[in-house]
């Protein structure tokens, strides 16, 4: 019961409905506020919200695998899990929740860690890079978090980027590419 209560909650404010009296903190509501706090604690919860931002139209679909997939994430951004590997079937959402909204999560807590993605193809690897960066120049990102660090001028391409909270990078690249991965805080 409480668990649905809690979707209600967060599909109501990305909706849009921001009835309600605003905090003195960015304009927003109390239960918006509630919303960012909770995405920020918990990847399954920034996830579920984000989820507009990066597949508009398609409605989320929560399921055990996607609660196991971000304890396990989350184990490893705490530095508990050094080598993971996720084996789940095609069309699950695991290159969403891995290669694109994990990475944006971690930076919310550490805009200095520095990510190497890696697919098989190289339009993958593109598409992936490039939906983190829609989650974070979205108005939904920038409206909760927009503070935390923004692009560098100088480094914003599809597949490279950092952020002003040196050094912070993504860098996606197809796995057959020859990439010297020194330097990167997290590879996969």
């Amino acid at each position: 019961m409480k668990k649905r209560a809690k979707e209600k909650e967060v599909k109501r404010v990305i909706e849009h409905d921001l009835d309600g009296a605003s905090d003195q903190e960015g304009g927003l509501s109390e239960s918006e506020r509630r919303m960012y706090d909770m995405a920020e604690k918990s990847l399954r919860s920034f996830i579920e919200a984000a989820w507009p931002v990066v597949e508009p139209g398609r409605q989320f679909a929560g399921n055990w695998h996607i609660d196991s997939i971000c304890r396990h994430l989350e184990a490893v951004t705490r530095g508990e899990i050094l080598r993971l590997v996720i084996n789940v079937p095609y069309r699950t959402s695991k290159s969403t929740i891995v290669s694109v909204m994990w990475p944006v999560w971690v930076w919310l807590h550490d805009p200095t860690r520095r990510f190497l993605t890696g697919s098989h193809k190289d339009a993958l690897s593109v598409r992936d890079c490039l939906k983190s960066r829609r989650i974070i120049t979205s108005e939904w990102f920038k409206r909760g978090w927009g503070d935390r660090f923004r692009f560098t001028p100088d480094q914003n391409q599809k597949t490279r980027y950092e952020n002003n909270r040196r050094p912070g990078l993504r860098r996606g690249r197809p796995c057959r590419s020859r990439v010297d991965h020194r330097g990167h805080d997290r590879r996969y």
